[in-house]
């Protein structure tokens, strides 16, 4: 950056900083008024121009500069025509925050008014970016790589890559040592390994393909060109990412050639081996434009145009694109199009994926592609492995086998190189990832003297408005259209935009679900003035989009609420273009260039680098964390770029926890990424693969073919060929050379012990050599013959063994799929023989839902089905019951009569697997958002003992866990899971109503099920819940009953306990929550208990009803109409309908009958809720225990029962009835290995297991956070000035730090010092002190507001007996004009926003308490149950303590410690919080020194650390002691 740049984007940062401020209180409207600016920037200028810097003298200068480019705008700031001054990033944010949903019928003056808003709240934080330093000149650099390769033709390939006209080149020191240390394992020989990891837009790729394609050059410069070979092979886990990297590689093959001299220029060929290149010339289905072929991986290197395949090309099979813009040309000799052309003359680099690379190394006409066999010249020089981290869980295992599967076929290691974004432990993990050796890899990234601030980032969370009930997607569509128009307009590059670079020019929207994505790119559409096929709708739309609606006028009012876009219009020359939407997910592929905004799932999260994206929307609560990460780094790909990141939440579920913890949304800490590689499901698999590998290798003297496609029943298979794959599958089965010679094999291939391997080929399930071998061989010799007749055996497409191999790595082992028969419409759907999982498709397909999962082609395709014919033919829409004819939806197989239960009865009931089912279009006046949940029923049947284990003898968890039974398929004693549905419950809207239709699912006059039965591995855990836990109390459990006094009067609204007249949960909920509200609120209001508070509700008395809460409490934060504006607005959805059942006397009474739970004293009728309690949350502790036991098992991997469900008495084996049961079973069938490994680790060592156990009924995360948070405050608010306290020190530092690097520095004291004064400075800790306590504008006003508050909330929670709502508090504090005199240094918006501001503000300081944070930690899912809710407050204080306690306090701990320990105990080390150098002291001794235990010496073992309230705790054992 020049130092005009460099100024300019200083005087960015000090606006942005300056407005940060409000916007981080929710303030919007802030403006500088002209005396503000200039007393800003008249500083900057003086010491711009003490540095020698003079290109600006007066503010006006800079101000008509920052003008210019769009980085500020002049907005009104009052009447009169007064002119004010807002950033882009301002005002921005403001547009966003005051969305409403526009239509047509609102144009017009005061339309506007009508329209419901879309945004409740939002949290903002702007952050600066982080680069690494690029102040390496290239001279320097080439003499550093020098001292590694000596070639002058490398260094000359170097100097060319490195050379540019028109810009200085500067390199990264993290690039030079990359590229130093690849070249020299080049020139060395040696196959070291290098994992080049840094953030997003740093330049890792370069730190490959320099080196890459230096050596390249090197070799084609040397070698007689008709020894081809491929040099480097580049893996991807994307299609997308490797067509982006292809381009980028092939422009930078281009500019190394443009910079050599003629007689030193030389051909390099790239190529790419991935689903869509084509077999050949012949054979080439690429879309079509007339009688040519449109390539589907490249975009024209010269002008990003269409490149094509001519029909005339095509017929005379020359290979070669033309570009349908410019006419360039892209040579077969440079970039070969077709699978014969790369087998016959292979390419210098080689872009595939990992996909590709597993069915191809069986292919004996395609392996030497990768160096194997006897076609091959050498192996690969390089291989480069991109987006390292996205390789994790089994998919990641699978590569890794993968990738010692391919070194045992070239008989060498690789030289590896890995390209990463940030990645703990990155060495061990690709080590791992590649079979390299831990000593030959080595990590290499930016060191923190390298990194440099720059810039900045801007990032959003947005709260759908829960009042307006306007569906969330309408939001983000609204949040789409408004930030896509405060980006860029299109330039050829983003130096050559209006902002120079500062923004975008693209947005990309993410979302996990297809139903979704199609409903929110039509809709998107829609609302851009285009049909479904993406051109303008001149019937509907003859003026634009919704856009046009927010064109500037004269009315201030709609302009301070949002509505007129004048920025937006400015920037863009107008509002009246269609922004172009586009689409890219697993349906259709391929990212269109000239997109303004791309609607996308995971497709696009991994790596691909569009320079331009300079805004990412993610609509709904990221599924992973680290997936989101990828996603939002897709935004600001250019340096010096200042992207956007919003995220759009509902207020409800995970979404309503992800917003109230933003600050760890937008800083997540990643954990530590393993691969199981001991996992036998994957094993078993790979084994398969592996063999596949063999037999290609004994092959190789036959007729050139591919073991995968001859396994698959490719008809095609030459006879000889055949013939011999018999003999050698014969060979390996029935004799014991044969059979030693594909053990052997396996075991280098696979790298496994030989225990593990004879269980692998021996052992059930899926044996090599007794099912899998067979079952091939069966198949080949009888031509897949079924029943006598050929071809009618079971076979996949493109799937070799599809019982016990999966057709791609990402996928498993499932469930039969159903087949969806798609109504056929006019133009023919390419989509419409599809087929999911049996679950995923009753689910997608529940009676009464309405689906856009298919809708592909146009925004009126959706599917259903009806809950009776009537609804499909539209003559019986009405609420009711209905028996649906499962023959009248599909085809279905009897899987046999299953028991179930109603009410105390057991029946039985037949059962069938839907084999297709036939959806139909819904009737136009069926809404889009009518939705369905399946009434599902489950069973769990066990006909063989299992294998039982205890836990530890002595321990008194043996008073609760009676025993733990394992049920695996290796012990021949698997379980059968059985899920079927017997129904469903509708909500279908109808024009402008909603009805209710329950389906009960029959055939012949018969009540059937649907569902499917699957084997799997499982364990389950008899647990013993303690009796009258009603009345179990110990001091201090107050907090215990005040959380489950709240949560049971909910839980009892959802679950239809209470409220049972109104059929929808959701709205029971509402219901139970505006009561809850209400009487909380009136609690506090008027200083009275909650029976007290209930009865002035009841007689009318409180200051407002039941029908304001909403209003009030939940309200949006708008802009208050006035005015000659004023007009009454429509009532809002959700308000009218709750508004109906408050009137209803039965509604009200119930909810006033049911309250009293909330003071009445505990009785025995809450036990079985309790005991429910209890059960849900051992179960869930049990599953994170596991997990954290066996990091290679993700908790969605297991489905957790809390019963076997009603079975018969032989089906019902090891069953208790004195204990209940919580089942862990695997999600996938035939034994995946994770219950067997959890066997493993449980049996080494259980005492460690039930440890984990209790740490995590212990203080989680979040409520560590809230604890030290609070302490944090408290020691803030104390604070005299009198300095006693470092920390406090520090804080003020912080708060007045003038630069980036002084408030670095700063906070990097305070951490140290938060160690010395007791506090855990965790990752979530510090993020959530940055971000609440140490805000912008924060200072010892906020310091003794919120230790007020916080004191408050906790003192009228123990008053009133209930846990508070943050929202409720939030209300009760807004009462006060206390909030607007702790602003009053920061500014404060006008008195008609007053009353919402004050509720988001407070909102947003406080942080989430109580069982709200409780539960966070412990989470678990059914997705066939509905299970009870967690408190471990419930269960932790039952627990029997058989730790010795010993306080680090008392003289003799060390003593007391060492006697116990060899004992056997378990011992517990504890300190206060500020004594944590003690117990860091105390830890070093006892586990660096040896216990002496009667015969033998041992060390201690630490089991783990937490914290419980003041005390910190450190577990300890003798691992050797007896268990």
């Amino acid at each position: 950056m020049d130092a005009r740049e460099d100024f300019l984007a200083s005087v960015l940062d000090r606006i942005e900083e300056r407005e940060t401020r409000l916007l981080v209180w929710g303030i919007v409207d802030g403006a500088f008024n002209r005396e503000e600016i200039c007393d800003l920037l008249d500083p900057l200028i003086d010491e711009a121009l003490n540095q020698g810097f003079d290109d600006f003298f007066s503010a006006d200068d800079v101000l008509a500069e920052l003008l210019e480019r769009r980085w500020i705008a002049e907005v009104p700031a009052g009447s009169g025509g007064v002119i004010g001054y807002r950033s882009r990033m301002a005002e921005t944010v403001r547009l966003m925050q005051r969305l409403r949903q526009l239509f047509p019928k609102h144009s017009g003056s005061g339309g506007w008014q009508h329209a419901p808003s879309l945004v409740a709240d939002f949290r903002f934080l702007r952050r600066r970016r982080r680069y690494p330093r690029r102040d390496i000149p290239v001279e320097q650099a080439l003499a550093t790589i020098g001292d590694a390769a000596s070639s002058p033709a490398v260094l000359a390939a170097l100097q060319a890559l490195l050379s540019s006209r028109d810009r200085t080149v500067c390199l990264s020191g993290f690039q030079v040592r990359a590229a130093v240390r690849i070249l020299h394992a080049i020139e060395t020989g040696k196959e070291l390994a290098t994992i080049v990891t840094a953030g997003t837009g740093s330049g890792k790729t370069l730190a490959f393909y320099l080196p890459a394609l230096a050596s390249i050059y090197r070799h084609a410069l040397i070698e007689d060109q008709s020894e081809w070979w491929v040099k480097a092979v580049a893996l991807y886990p994307r299609t997308e990412l490797l067509k982006d990297q292809l381009r980028e590689v092939l422009l930078r093959i281009r500019s190394l050639k443009g910079a050599l001299p003629q007689k030193d220029q030389v051909s390099l060929r790239v190529g790419a081996l991935y689903g869509d290149t084509p077999f050949s010339a012949q054979y080439c289905d690429w879309a079509t434009v007339g009688n040519d072929r449109v390539c589907p991986t490249l975009a024209c290197l010269d002008c990003g145009g269409e490149l094509r395949w001519l029909h005339k090309d095509r017929n005379e099979k020359r290979e070669r694109l033309v570009c349908a813009s410019c006419q360039a040309v892209l040579d077969g000799t440079e970039f070969p199009l077709t699978r014969e052309s790369l087998k016959g003359s292979v390419p210098d680099i080689l872009f595939t994926t990992t996909e590709m690379l597993n069915q191809r190394l069986s292919d004996s006409s395609m392996m030497h592609l990768f160096g194997v066999g006897p076609k091959a010249l050498h192996a690969p020089e390089l291989v480069l492995m991109d987006e390292v981290h996205t390789y994790e869980g089994k998919h990641g295992a699978q590569v890794a086998l993968l990738m010692r599967r391919w070194q045992r076929m070239l008989e060498q290691p690789l030289r590896c190189v890995g390209l990463s974004a940030t990645l703990r432990e990155a060495t061990q993990f690709f080590a791992a990832l590649t079979g390299s050796r831990l000593d030959f890899v080595d990590e290499v990234s930016p060191r923190a003297d390298e990194i440099e601030p720059e810039g900045a980032e801007y990032m959003i969370a947005l709260r759908g408005d829960p009042v307006s009930r306007t569906a969330l997607l309408s939001t983000t569509i609204q949040v789409a259209m408004a930030l896509q128009r405060c980006l860029d307009p299109k330039a050829a590059r983003p130096i050559d935009s209006i902002s120079h670079g500062a923004f975008g020019q693209r947005t990309f929207v993410f979302t996990d679900n297809l139903d979704v994505i199609n409903r929110l790119y039509f809709d998107l559409l829609s609302a851009e003035g285009r049909n479904s096929y993406g051109d303008p709708d001149m019937r509907n739309a003859p003026n634009g989009g919704l856009a046009v609606l927010r064109e500037a006028g004269t009315s201030l009012l709609r302009y301070s609420n949002g509505q007129d876009w004048r920025f937006c219009q400015d920037l863009h020359q107008g509002l009246q273009r269609r922004l172009v939407v586009a689409r890219v997910s697993s349906q259709d592929r391929g990212v269109d260039a000239l997109a303004d905004v791309i609607v996308a799932t995971t497709v696009l999260e991994v790596g691909f680098d569009d320079p331009v994206v300079g805004a990412v929307i993610q609509h709904k609560a990221p599924r992973g964390m680290a997936g989101f990460l990828q996603r939002k780094g897709r935004g600001g790909r250019t340096r010096g770029m200042r992207p956007w990141t919003t995220v759009v939440l509902s207020d409800y579920g995970r979404d309503r926890a992800a917003y109230q913890s933003y600050d760890l949304l937008f800083d997540p800490e990643l954990p530590v990424r393993t691969l199981p590689l001991a996992n036998r499901y994957v094993i078993r698999m790979q084994a398969a693969y592996a063999t596949m590998d063999f037999l290609a290798l004994r092959l190789q003297d036959s007729p050139a073919g591919s073991v995968w496609s001859d396994l698959s029943g490719d008809r095609k298979i030459n006879d000889r060929r055949r013939q011999r794959l018999v003999l050698e599958l014969r060979n390996i089965l029935e004799t014991e050379v044969g059979t030693r010679r594909l053990t052997n094999y396996l075991r280098w291939a696979l790298r496994l012990p030989d225990e593990e391997l004879s269980a692998i080929l021996w052992e059930y399930p899926r044996p090599l050599m007794t099912t899998v071998l067979p079952t091939a061989l069966r198949r080949l010799e009888s031509n897949w013959s079924a029943d006598g007749k050929p071809g009618q055996d079971f076979r996949v497409f493109n799937t070799p063994l599809p019982d016990f191999v999966p057709g791609s790595l990402f996928a498993d082992l499932n469930l039969a799929e159903t087949a969806i028969d798609l109504p056929v419409s006019s133009s023919a759907n390419p989509l419409s023989a599809q087929a999911m999982s049996v679950y995923a498709v009753l689910r997608e397909f529940a009676p009464g839902r309405v689906s856009r999962r298919y809708g592909v082609r146009h925004r009126v395709e959706r599917h259903w089905i009806a809950p009776s014919p009537e609804f499909q033919d539209g003559s019986g829409m009405c609420s009711g019951v209905f028996e649906l004819d499962i023959d009248s939806i599909g085809s279905h197989v009897l899987l046999g009569d299953y028991r179930i239960k109603r009410g105390e009865e057991t029946v039985m009931l037949q059962v069938y697997r839907p084999v297709r089912l036939a959806p139909q279009a819904p009737p136009f006046q069926v809404r889009d958002s009518s939705n369905a949940a399946l009434e599902w029923h489950s069973q769990i049947v066990a006909t063989i003992d299992p294998k039982w284990l205890t836990p530890p003898s002595g321990s008194l968890w043996t008073q609760i866990v009676s025993r733990i039974g394992f049920f695996t398929h290796s012990q021949h004693a698997p379980v059968e899971i059985r899920r079927f549905a017997v129904g469903a419950s509708a909500d279908i809207g109808v024009g402008t109503e909603k009805v209710r239709a329950d389906t009960k699912f029959q055939r012949n006059g018969q009540a059937v099920g649907l569902g499917a039965q699957f084997t799997a591995d499982s364990a389950v855990f008899q647990i013993c819940i303690p009796g009258d836990l009603h009345l179990q109390s110990q001091p201090g459990g107050e907090a215990k009953w005040r959380a489950l006094r709240s949560a049971r009067f909910i839980d009892s609204a959802w679950r239809g306990k209470c409220l049972a007249m109104i059929g929808s949960p959701f709205m029971r909920e509402w219901l139970a929550q505006i009561y809850l509200s209400a009487l909380t609120y009136e609690a506090m209001h008027r200083q009275v208990e909650l029976a007290q508070a209930d009865t002035s509700i009841r007689e009318g008395q409180a200051p407002f009803s039941l029908s304001d809460v909403l209003g009030l409490l939940f309200q949006s934060q708008v802009v208050e109409v006035h005015g000659d504006d004023t007009t009454s607005s429509s009532p809002d959805k959700l308000r009218e309908e709750l508004s109906g059942y408050l009137r209803d006397p039965e509604v009200i009474a119930e909810l006033h009958r049911c309250g009293a739970m909330l003071w009445e004293p505990i009785d025995a009728t809450w036990e079985p809720w309790l005991r429910g309690v209890y059960h849900a949350t051992l179960a869930s502790a049990i599953l994170r225990s596991i997990t954290d036991l066996c990091p290679s098992i993700d908790s969605d991997d297991l489905t957790v029962d809390l019963d076997r469900g009603p079975v018969l008495s032989d089906q019902a084996a090891g069953f208790d009835p004195n204990t209940v049961e919580a089942w862990f079973s695997e999600r996938n069938p035939g034994g995946n290995g994770l219950i067997e490994e959890f066997m493993r680790r449980y049996a080494e060592d259980p005492r460690r297991f039930f440890a984990t156990i209790r740490t995590n009924l212990s203080m989680g995360e979040f409520e560590l956070i809230d604890h030290q948070l609070k302490q944090v405050v408290s020691v803030l608010a104390a604070d005299d000035g009198s300095e006693l306290r470092e920390s406090t020190t520090l804080v003020r530092q912080f708060r007045h730090a003038e630069s980036q690097e002084q408030m670095a520095q700063t906070f990097r004291s305070l951490r140290r010092v938060l160690i010395q004064e007791g506090f855990s400075p965790f990752h979530g800790f510090l993020v959530a002190l940055g971000n609440r306590v140490l805000r912008p504008g924060s200072g010892s006003a906020t310091d003794h507001y919120l230790a007020g508050t916080l004191d408050l909330w906790q003192r009228e929670e123990a008053r009133i007996g209930i846990e508070i709502d943050l929202r409720v508090m939030s209300y009760y504090l807004s009462q006060s004009d206390e909030i607007d005199r702790v602003m009053s240094d920061i500014g404060s918006p006008a008195s008609s926003d007053r009353a919402a501001w004050r509720i988001g503000a407070i909102y947003g300081l406080l942080w989430p308490r109580g069982r709200a944070v409780r539960q966070s930690a412990l989470q678990m899912r059914n997705p066939f149950s509905e299970l009870p809710i967690v408190e471990r407050l419930l269960v932790v204080e039952t627990i029997g303590d058989d730790r010795i306690c010993i306080s680090l306090l008392d003289d003799d701990w060390l003593t007391q410690t060492a006697q116990r320990l060899a004992d056997g105990r378990l011992v517990t080390l504890t300190c206060p919080e500020s004594e944590r150098a003690r117990l860091a002291a105390a830890l070093n001794a006892l586990v660096t020194n040896p216990i002496e235990s009667g015969y033998f010496r041992a060390y201690a073992r630490l089991q783990g650390i937490r914290q419980t309230g003041v005390l910190v705790e450190a577990d300890l054992e003798l691992v050797e002691a007896v268990q």
